[in-house]
């Protein structure tokens, strides 16, 4: 379409802008600092990528509507896969890798911990990596717990271009059936929204914990929405198509789904948190086993890295240990 034909066209634009710029600060015409900026058609031109997306959105609703929503849906399953730093490399290679075949491909499962020990299964949130989790789980590993970290599929080293929330969910059941069912559940970000989705399906587990974890369906898909810079009727149409896709109903696509969730549930929300906003914390917080951790200090990512947030997990996952 016409944002695929663009989008070249703007980048060769942002690479002859950029090498003016640096000559500009050779000459001393312009501010030394100007060369070291990167420009990107995103960030500089940002309202002809706006009017491309536009038009191209007001094409497909003329031609073929379900093309439209086919391609909506396709991007918001669409994760970007993001450079791991090398001590989350060197976390992982200390532990076991095995490799999980999937409908589509497979993802790697890393190991480690006594095998009889209890079982802690961790999930990493959208476009992250597992080594992401190193601080969540190396203080239950030296607890004593067996760590069971999956690599998302579609993430990190894991096969896969795209994948909707309910293939992920998927994804943990398989892993339970592979390794046995855990004591406790461990989601960040959209991973506690997958591990939510995989215990209503059938996880077997004893405890649940989420951080920073988004559970409103409908809000993620309406900020995709914007993004796609949709009409309100395009919206409409492409929030029912994805209803349709995966058979949900209206109350599916909130924060109250969640209310038939009845293990003991460790809610965690940093306060600083500006990606997941702190009302669907307390909304899922409302569910009958639930219980709300408030942290203050870290924001989405940095809440991992949180002394608060560590101790409050180790101790709900010490409850009931078998």
């Amino acid at each position: 379409m016409m944002h695929s034909l663009g989008y070249p066209l703007l980048w060769l634009w942002a690479g002859g802008h950029q090498r003016y710029n640096r000559l500009m600060a050779r000459l001393g015409r312009k501010p030394p600092a100007v060369a070291k900026v990167r420009i990107r058609p995103e960030t500089h031109y940002r309202r002809a990528c706006d009017q491309l997306r536009r038009l191209d959105m007001a094409l497909l609703w003329r031609c073929s509507r379900p093309r439209l929503a086919r391609l909506v849906i396709g991007l918001f399953e669409t994760a970007l896969r993001t450079q791991g730093k090398a001590s989350e490399q060197r976390f992982l290679d200390g532990l076991r890798r095995e490799w999980l075949p999937l409908d589509d491909g497979g993802a790697p499962v890393y190991l480690a911990g006594d095998p009889t020990a209890p079982a802690v299964l961790v999930a990493h949130g959208w476009e992250g990596r597992a080594g992401m989790m190193q601080t969540v789980c190396q203080p239950l590993l030296d607890a004593g717990y067996r760590i069971i970290l999956p690599e998302l599929y579609a993430h990190g080293g894991a096969d896969g271009r795209s994948v909707s929330f309910f293939a992920l969910a998927n994804q943990l059941r398989r892993v339970e059936a592979r390794y046995g069912p855990a004591h406790c559940v461990v989601g960040h970000s959209a991973g506690g929204l997958i591990a939510a989705l995989a215990i209503q399906d059938g996880l077997r587990c004893r405890r649940l914990a989420t951080i920073g974890a988004p559970f409103s369906l409908r809000r993620l898909l309406r900020r995709h929405f914007d993004l796609c810079r949709l009409s309100a009727a395009q919206q409409a149409y492409c929030l029912g198509s994805y209803r349709a896709r995966y058979g949900l109903s209206e109350a599916d696509l909130d924060a109250g789904r969640w209310a038939s969730i009845a293990q003991p549930w460790l809610v965690c929300h940093d306060r600083y948190d500006q990606t997941v906003p702190l009302a669907e914390a307390e909304a899922a917080a409302l569910a009958p086993g639930a219980r709300l951790c408030l942290t203050r200090g870290g924001g989405h990512l940095g809440v991992l890295r949180n002394p608060q947030l560590l101790a409050a997990l180790r101790a709900f996952v010490d409850e009931e240990r078998p």
